[in-house]
């Protein structure tokens, strides 16, 4: 299981990688070009939904390319929109909105109303929502009167987020099955990025974003 959790975590990073360095280059270019990918990856976090629900029966690769299709949509509508300014998601005037969702979730996933690789898309969507909100709003909001990211609040939320993450690498790893293993590998990504983003924010680190 060891082995299963290295290749997931690998092939997921690899695959946010990319999709994060495509964006910030095709945005370089030119407007056209960076349109036209992101257009891409709106259809392909479609098209990988649907290809799952085809091979539903295969819990693990479906899982995974739900994981893949959340990813893609996010990188839609939550990075693509909001850098045009025409939606942000991630804005705190969406948080009725993104608790609903959240609660609609929680709701189906307990009465066990959505296929396993739909709650992998849906909650990796989901997940990065919630921790992208929480930081624009403590670094942009709360840290708005003062120098840029050092409210009180990041240092806290970083902390917990560090926390969690590490406690969801050992689950990882001791994971008993493949599906637990993905879950918990899609948390110690999501929350160690989340973390590493407050330290890009504090200026300790360059971010990717300097290359």
């Amino acid at each position: 299981m060891k082995w299963f959790a290295l290749k997931t975590l690998g092939g997921i990073f690899l695959i946010f990688g990319l999709i994060y360095m495509t964006m910030v280059f095709t945005h370089r270019v030119s407007f056209l070009v960076y349109i036209t990918w992101c257009m891409f990856l709106a259809f392909g976090g479609v098209g990988l939904f649907l290809y799952a629900d085809r091979i539903k029966a295969n819990q693990v690769k479906s899982g995974f390319i739900g994981i893949v299709s959340g990813l893609l949509l996010w990188s839609f509508i939550g990075e693509f929109l909001a850098a045009l300014d025409w939606i942000v998601i991630a804005d705190w005037r969406f948080s009725p909105v993104l608790l609903l969702s959240i609660f609609f979730f929680i709701f189906l996933f307990i009465r066990g109303y959505l296929p396993n690789y739909a709650l992998f898309t849906s909650g990796h969507f989901l997940i990065i929502w919630l921790l992208h909100s929480i930081m624009v709003f403590e670094i942009h909001i709360l840290g708005k009167s003062q120098y840029p990211s050092v409210h009180l609040s990041t240092f806290i939320t970083a902390g917990i987020f560090l926390i969690i993450a590490s406690f969801s690498a050992w689950r990882m790893f001791n994971a008993r099955s493949k599906m637990a293993c993905m879950v918990w590998t899609i948390a110690t990504l999501l929350f160690g990025w989340s973390f590493l983003e407050f330290i890009w924010a504090w200026r300790i680190l360059p971010g990717p974003y300097s290359l």
